[in-house]
């Protein structure tokens, strides 16, 4: 009877509300897993895990979702050429049946728009994966920068319950759920900024790993200078 039942069903109207809703069912459900079990870790201080359940998930899904959007054709453009060619010379990169923004990129070649640190650090996991690779290695990157702001607050001595309170709400604001998704400078570049200040201060800095940290940074994107060289600077005594 239920497979008598089943024949009979309209197969169209199922799959148009999969087509409709499909997306926002994966998501409630992911939420609905990640939620208590986010709850738990976060409790006991364990921000990572609870980040990466949420972030790496959304991020991989992202590229098959959406197109590249803002500084990702560009970025994309320059991890083709870094992956396939071995190499940043991208005028034989284009792909404009797939990603139609690169061709307002034809009028600076032979110069960068932008660096092309992203697209080294990005290259091992794009190679792997593609550009859902590179999303998932960035998601990473998010949940690492919200562990260590989640321990430099317990550093400070901010409670554990205030810890755990400021990481659910970092972790689910704007900026870092949406850029660790995304390829472009702004995660990469805040953890950076982050590790600078972990090892620039402290009882004991590290100056030689904070320096490196505000250089990669500001080969990522020179204004991150701003708030990275002063960090390293203070953590060599100067």
């Amino acid at each position: 009877a239920v497979a008598s039942l089943a024949a009979r069903t309209a197969v169209e109207p199922l799959l148009l509300l999969g087509e409709r809703y499909g997306v926002d069912l994966l998501l409630a459900a992911l939420l609905l897993a990640w939620a208590p079990a986010a709850r738990s870790w976060l409790a006991r201080g364990r921000t990572f895990a609870a980040a990466a359940a949420l972030l790496v998930p959304l991020a991989v899904a992202t590229p098959v979702l959406t197109p590249p959007l803002g500084d990702e054709p560009y970025h994309i453009l320059l991890l083709d050429s870094l992956v396939g060619d071995r190499d940043l010379e991208v005028s034989n990169n284009y792909d404009l049946e797939r990603i139609p923004a690169q061709a307002i990129y034809r009028r600076w070649e032979g110069t960068f728009v932008h660096s092309p640190a992203l697209a080294v650090l990005l290259a091992p996991a794009y190679a792997l994966a593609g550009r859902p690779g590179a999303a998932g290695l960035l998601a990473l990157a998010g949940a690492t920068l919200l562990a260590l702001a989640a321990r430099r607050m317990a550093g400070l001595g901010v409670g554990g319950r205030a810890t755990a309170a400021v990481s659910a709400a970092m972790l689910l604001s704007y900026p870092l759920l949406t850029f660790s998704s995304q390829l472009w400078v702004e995660v990469p570049g805040a953890l950076l900024a982050m590790a600078a200040l972990a090892w620039g201060t402290g009882n004991r800095p590290r100056p030689l790993a904070a320096s490196l940290a505000a250089v990669v940074a500001t080969l990522l994107k020179p204004r991150l200078a701003l708030v990275t060289i002063p960090v390293a600077a203070a953590a060599w005594g100067v």
